[in-house]
């Protein structure tokens, strides 16, 4: 009875194939979610608020566009 008990890996081994493909494509989906948001955020600072505000909050920016 104890020989069979030591047989016995501690950890069984799993394919992490699957598990890593699903990872890679939910990390993907999400980061195509977040450059879509900050695209959709750029616009609407571009487009939405008028200009003299934008002109505004352009020179209170500024310094956040220094390393671009």
């Amino acid at each position: 009875m104890t020989e069979n008990q030591i047989d016995v890996p501690e950890f069984q081994e799993v394919p992490e194939k699957k598990n890593n493909k699903t990872l890679w494509i939910i990390l993907a989906v999400l980061a195509v979610l977040v450059i879509c948001c900050c695209i959709i955020f750029v616009l609407v600072l571009m487009f939405v608020i008028p200009a003299d505000r934008y002109q505004q909050l352009r020179y209170g920016l500024m310094p956040l566009f220094t390393f671009l």
